[in-house]
């Protein structure tokens, strides 16, 4: 429900590549998959989540860290195809990814959180942690990650440098005898 009756999805993730922009091979490949039984069901239930989210026409903000992207997707198989779909939904007129650039000064977000924003409701942070989701919608820690937020968006690139970084990386990799 809060992908879909959202006005606006803004995330920031640490550790890994944000949940509705991960291709198959990445989810594959991610840590904390690889002693899972039902991969196939998880695969079917992320991949489906993320076409019907893309689906309803809202803003959607990524904030992605450089060490992220930089060389933690796995082999250059993965990498090419998750970088080559950053590039393509940053093409999209609802969809902003940034990035945000190593020595960003950021080392003490290590929590992932989604903001989302609603017309008709409050705003609600979603936290990711490892065995649970907390939903926080109080004025107060909304309020808190908002300023985190502020954080993250001062020194990110602006849409068309990630995309310039983004061509450039698949551009290396394309070069690399693999």
């Amino acid at each position: 429900m809060l992908d879909t009756e959202s006005t606006s999805i803004t995330t920031y993730d640490p550790v890994e590549v944000p949940r509705h922009l991960q291709v198959e091979t990445y989810i594959r490949n991610s840590r904390g998959y690889d002693h899972c039984h039902d991969l196939d069901t998880i695969l079917r239930t992320r991949l489906h989540s993320q076409q019907s989210s893309f689906r309803h026409p809202r803003s959607f903000t990524f904030y992605i860290p450089e060490t992220v992207l930089g060389g933690q997707i796995g082999c250059p198989t993965v990498a090419h195809a998750q970088l080559s779909h950053l590039l393509i939904a940053s093409s999209l007129p609802h969809c902003r990814i940034h990035l945000v650039p190593t020595g960003a000064g950021l080392a003490d977000i290590r929590t992932a959180f989604t903001l989302y924003q609603h017309d008709d409701h409050r705003p609600v942070i979603h936290c990711q942690l490892p065995s649970i989701s907390l939903f926080l919608e109080n004025d107060h820690d909304i309020a808190f990650f908002e300023s985190y937020l502020e954080r993250i968006t001062r020194p990110a690139l602006s849409r068309q440098e990630t995309r310039d970084w983004l061509t450039g990386r698949l551009a290396k990799l394309e070069a690399t005898p693999g």
